[in-house]
């Protein structure tokens, strides 16, 4: 079918005009109006997902593409080697149970055994150094019995515990305070 001609008043005129999308080059909208199409620039949200008109880009990451759906971003299941280290999509969290977890940002997340205290951790010494004890952090990044705890224990030389501000009678250090001289 040819084109009819577009007369006075008309952006366009393709003999049907009753296209909602340009989907094609010679779309044309319900009295002979122009159609949105990807590029203007508007998201047209029953067609696109995104819209940054001649900034369109195939090759931009976290873009849009000439096709108005979104280039190469962080999460979505492809590690883009210039911009990313890993990229789990859906799985990407921001705490791991080991180093093989992958962060919202597309970088390791933190986790247990990295040497920094992050996420649900009471402590982080490292994995070679989280070997638990007393004072000490577990392999589990939990930390083990101390002085402080209100746990009196006696294997590791405690006498008392009534908590880290000690007590009139149980001093900062876990040792029986003893009375006053006369």
């Amino acid at each position: 079918m040819s084109l009819a001609p577009v007369q006075r008043g008309e952006q366009c005129d393709n003999g049907y005009n009753e296209d909602t999308y340009a989907y094609v080059k010679d779309a044309c909208g319900e009295g002979c109006t122009a159609t949105p199409f990807c590029g203007d620039g508007i998201v047209q949200t029953d067609f696109e997902w995104c819209d940054n008109g001649d900034d369109n880009d195939d090759n931009a990451y976290d873009g849009c593409t000439t096709e108005c759906q979104w280039g190469p971003y962080c999460g979505d299941g492809t590690v883009q080697e210039e911009y990313e280290s890993c990229d789990l999509g859906e799985d990407n969290a921001p705490y791991g149970a080991d180093k093989d977890a992958c962060g919202y940002d597309c970088l390791p997340a933190p986790y247990c055994g990295d040497g920094i205290r992050n996420g649900p951790e009471e402590c982080d010494d490292g994995a070679d150094d989280n070997v638990g004890g007393h004072g000490k952090c577990k392999p589990d990044c939990t930390l083990d019995s101390f002085c402080g705890d209100k746990v009196v224990d006696t294997e590791y030389g405690e006498e008392c515990d009534d908590g880290p501000m000690g007590s009139l009678e149980c001093s900062v250090d876990c040792k029986l305070r003893q009375g006053p001289v006369v």
